[in-house]
């Protein structure tokens, strides 16, 4: 047997790139820095900061990745909007610094996502009129319903349920697509849960499943609007609920 010591690598402190990444999307994040408000040079970055232009000029490359920063002028560097320029590595990094909390524009993004892609899978089950695909759905709503003490597990088999209607879109894009918006709406998932409660979560999925029993994709969707637009009534009245975005005028 070899020695499993080798598989492993050392663990070592944050390395001064990332130290500098974390400073500059924190004050991104805090709204100490606005979007396109310009940075000061990398030169002066290095200075100020008491490291080498190098790993600024590596953390900006970063940062550029992310969303955070623009650099298209090849001269200037100016802080970038990120929900346009970013992508699900700059959510999670969003996320990261927010320790999993949502701000408002977030949760109502997920609801919305959920929505985009659900309602036509919905549709795609029911004119295929697979028992397979029900009989699945129908052992996801029974995990469910198994988990109802159980808040976050709830949360997450709830979540798979809906994974699992995208799967069976037949779009082998989605799927993914839907797992990586998961990682960051399980928080969505847990406050549906605690205002609610299980019983109703389970209600509405019982009476999902029978409008794909029936292959009534038209009930399906309209079942599943219904509950969407309950949530975004909910984030709405209960701003206090969901963390502020600090780009946002509407405080």
């Amino acid at each position: 047997m070899g020695n499993a010591d080798s598989k492993f690598s050392r663990i070592s402190v944050t390395s001064v790139k990332q130290q500098f990444e974390d400073q500059v999307v924190n004050m991104i994040l805090s709204g100490d820095l606005r979007p396109g408000e310009k940075l000061p040079t990398e030169r002066q970055l290095a200075s100020d900061m008491g490291i080498s232009k190098t790993v600024v000029h590596e953390g900006i490359r970063d940062l550029v990745n992310l969303g955070f920063i623009d650099n298209k002028s090849h001269r200037d560097c100016v802080v970038a909007d990120y929900s346009l320029a970013g992508n699900l590595g700059t959510l999670n990094t969003v996320l990261q610094y927010h320790q999993g909390t949502l701000d408002r524009r977030t949760a109502t993004g997920v609801i919305d996502f959920c929505e985009w892609v659900e309602c036509p899978s919905l549709q795609r089950i029911c004119e295929h009129k697979s028992m397979y695909e029900y009989r699945i759905l129908e052992q996801r709503l029974n995990t469910v319903k198994s988990l109802r003490d159980d808040r976050e597990a709830m949360g997450e088999a709830w979540a798979q349920y809906h994974r699992q209607v995208v799967f069976f879109s037949g779009n082998p894009l989605l799927p993914l697509l839907y797992s990586s918006m998961m990682q960051i709406g399980l928080p969505v998932y847990f406050e549906w849960v605690d205002q609610v409660g299980p019983d109703v979560i389970i209600q509405d999925l019982m009476n999902l499943n029978a409008d794909i029993e029936k292959w009534d994709w038209v009930q399906a969707v309209a079942h599943f609007r219904e509950r969407a637009s309950d949530f975004r009534t909910y984030i709405k009245a209960n701003r206090e609920k969901f963390r502020k975005d600090p780009w946002t005028l509407d405080q």
